[in-house]
Order: structure tokens, then sequence, then C-alpha cells
């Protein structure tokens, strides 16, 4: 059986005070966690995700798709409106 010392070694005590005020990367990753699980649950996407989908949506073919989905709407909408139309 081994008897442990009550009191800790000095320099024991200093170097766990010292990575208790200075854990910097610990710091940072749990504050990168909590940003991402934030992001996660209210489904907010990086800078670099919305910029992407600006630039897809602002260029030619994402010009073309949304006035082409914008033209089936209202293809859709006028069939719909002539079929109850009860005169």
């Amino acid at each position: 059986m081994e008897i442990q010392k009550r009191v800790s070694d000095i320099s024991k005590v200093v170097d766990s005070q010292w990575n208790a005020n200075h854990n910097y990367n610990q710091i940072r990753e749990a504050n990168e966690k909590r940003q991402q699980h934030f992001n996660k649950m209210f489904n907010i996407k990086d800078k670099k995700e919305r910029d992407k989908e600006i630039l897809e949506a602002n260029s030619i073919e994402g010009r073309l798709k949304r006035l082409e989905g914008n033209m089936q709407a209202s293809k859709g909408n006028e069939l719909f409106r002539n079929r109850n139309n009860f005169r």
C-alpha cells in the first residue's frame, strides 16, 4: 500500500495553475464547437457557402433556372385558375 502525501509538490501546483490560466487552445476549440452547434441548430451557413450560393443564383444558369421555375409556377397557376372557373 502506497502512502500519498496530502500536500502536493510545488511544481505540480504551479503547472496546474498555469495550465488552468493558459488553456487557449481548449477554449478556442470549445468556442468553435459551440458556434458549430449554434449554426447547425438554427441552419446558419458559413460565409463561403452563402457567397457560393449567391454567385450561383446570379449566374446565367441560376437566372435561367429561376425564370424556368417562375414560368412553370405561372403555368400551373393558370391551369388551376381555369379548372375552377364555374360559369
